[in-house]
């Protein structure tokens, strides 16, 4: 699952994933290359950030260790974000490299 401003308009051979890394790296960590993208079919490029969502399956799944590799906990179904001021902490739900070797990190809170 990632957001489709990510993938859009990108070739699926291109791509792959790095998984089970606390540092984002071409040079080290574990990969997988992506079969397909299946982005939003409501996503528009360069509109708001509704329907920015798409999946990119892997030619191979992954072997779940539950170390490193485990399935993502989701909260309870009552869980409420409590509101706060603007520039408070958000809560973090991903990151990655917004391009190659500059190390600027993308926060989706």
């Amino acid at each position: 699952l990632t957001a489709a401003h990510c993938v859009y308009e990108r070739a699926a051979k291109d791509l792959s994933i790095q998984f089970a890394a606390k540092v984002i790296s071409r040079y080290s960590g574990n990969f997988a290359p992506v079969e397909r993208i299946i982005v939003h079919e409501n996503y528009t490029p360069g509109g708001s950030y509704a329907n920015d969502i798409a999946l990119v399956k892997l030619y191979n799944g992954l072997v779940y260790d539950y170390v490193k590799v485990a399935s993502v906990a989701l909260p309870d179904p009552y869980f409420e974000v409590p509101q706060t001021e603007i520039g408070a902490a958000g809560v973090l739900l991903g990151w990655g490299l917004n391009a190659v070797g500059l190390g600027e990190k993308i926060v989706i809170t």
